[in-house]
């Protein structure tokens, strides 16, 4: 008997409590709304730090964008730098995907403000063709600088675009999208 008084008196309980739960349905509508505006007020609050934290961390240094590589390329960029001198410099890093061993590169390097806009003071964004001649082993990479007159003083960042690739045996690879590929890239860094 003292078993089914107690069970009846939660069962009671419980209906009791989901009846007047119902009428708090309101209420909870007007918590969620109130919730949904906290979680948007802060997630704009989360993006302005974010932004303001970004101003002062520095991005990690990438290898530029291989956008700029035909397909099959023999080499691959592995750095491009722009030290700060007098002259505008380039110092441009290579990687021999090959297994022949590579002794030229022929190539011309896309100039970029720090904004991605090109780099421009003489009407153009682009060196010459340029041409390292190092002998680069299979799986190795090579470096070398150049003045380069052609590029802006405000040349920050920039694409390199491979014309030909000679090797020791005496082939020569030729990017035969060289044309269509520096039309394409020349005009922004992004």
């Amino acid at each position: 008997m003292m078993k089914k008084m107690i069970s009846s008196g939660v069962a009671c309980l419980l209906l009791g409590s989901v009846l007047t739960g119902c009428g708090n349905e309101d209420q909870l509508k007007n918590e969620n709304v109130e919730l949904k505006s906290q979680v948007e007020q802060l997630q704009q609050e989360n993006k302005k730090l974010e932004n303001e934290v970004a101003m002062y961390v520095p991005k990690e240094k990438t290898v530029p964008k291989n956008s700029t590589e035909a397909e099959n390329q023999p080499v691959s960029l592995v750095s491009l730098q722009f030290p700060e001198y007098v002259v505008p410099q380039v110092e441009v890093t290579f990687k021999n995907n090959t297994t022949k061993v590579v002794d030229g590169i022929e190539f011309v390097v896309l100039g970029f403000d720090n904004f991605g806009q090109p780099a421009k003071d003489n009407g153009k964004n682009m060196t010459g063709k340029i041409t390292m001649q190092k002998n680069i082993q299979p799986g190795d990479t090579a470096s070398s600088g150049w003045n380069v007159f052609s590029l802006s003083e405000k040349t920050k960042k920039g694409k390199v675009v491979v014309s030909k690739v000679h090797f020791t045996d005496g082939a020569t690879w030729i990017n035969d999208d060289y044309d269509k590929i520096v039309e394409k890239e020349k005009g922004q860094y992004e």
